[in-house]
């Protein structure tokens, strides 16, 4: 127990608190930094003076930490708990990255170990030492989600024939189009510079009267897209949060 009551206040923890949840990543850390308590033991405060230290050290020094994403993925995996539920192509693509920046923060740490070399972070490195990784997961990820988070051509079979019959569709309706506008220039009804404004007007037209139709056969689609979910969301999940809120 802190005496007394305001000893935050009083010593202007208050706003160092403040400070510190204005520069965090993601809901994640903001809870973590709500939830700082002072210690009175030896070995926790002298385990995160290390711990502190060796951060300041990185972020001093020439290697760049891999702390690019951090999203707060716990609604959407706890959501997919049920059967019959997926991630959409957003969630998925935010789970692919957090678990990407999960991985390259434990490299980060381990690769004095695989060299034989002096562990340069001790105390960072036990910190993160039990932290699970998914790298065939993310490998599955890759497999469906393309660089940009965008569902692949080939994610599946059904997929890639859906976008090729757009792909086909479109470029008759183009065909008609251009045949249609040559024999009414040829004609005199619209002048030869219509050709690309109108071109361009009803090409948007065209791709969304396209995606209407088809966006209930590619919803349908999506559902063979969750890849196993369920059966490791707990674990997952607490990858996400031992992370996101240790570091």
């Amino acid at each position: 127990m802190i005496y007394p009551q305001n000893f935050e206040q009083k010593t202007g923890f208050d706003k160092v608190r403040r400070l510190i949840s204005e520069k965090c990543l993601s809901p994640l850390g903001e809870e973590r930094v709500a939830e700082m308590e002072f210690s009175a033991d030896y070995q926790t405060v002298t385990r995160r003076l290390e711990q502190t230290d060796e951060f300041v050290r990185i972020l001093h020094g020439e290697d760049e930490f891999p702390a690019s994403y951090f999203f707060d993925v716990r609604y959407s995996l706890k959501r997919i708990r049920p059967e019959g539920t997926w991630l959409d192509e957003k969630e998925l693509f935010d789970l692919k990255r957090s678990l990407q920046t999960i991985n390259d923060i434990i490299r980060f740490f381990r690769p004095s170990l695989e060299e034989g070399e002096e562990i340069k972070y001790p105390a960072l490195t036990a910190l993160a030492g039990d932290i699970q990784v998914f790298p065939q997961l993310i490998g599955k990820i890759d497999a469906i989600l393309d660089k940009f988070g965008r569902v692949k051509d080939n994610a599946s079979s059904s997929l890639a024939q859906i976008r090729k019959e757009i792909t086909a569709t479109m470029s008759g309706i183009s065909r008609s189009l251009q045949s249609i506008l040559r024999a009414a220039q040829s004609e005199g009804i619209i002048d030869k510079d219509t050709d690309d404004k109108l071109r361009e007007v009803l090409t948007e037209e065209e791709y969304e009267l396209i995606s209407q139709k088809t966006s209930k056969q590619v919803d349908r689609v999506q559902i063979k897209f969750k890849i196993g979910f369920s059966s490791s969301v707990k674990n997952v999940n607490g990858s996400l949060m031992g992370i996101a809120l240790n570091l």
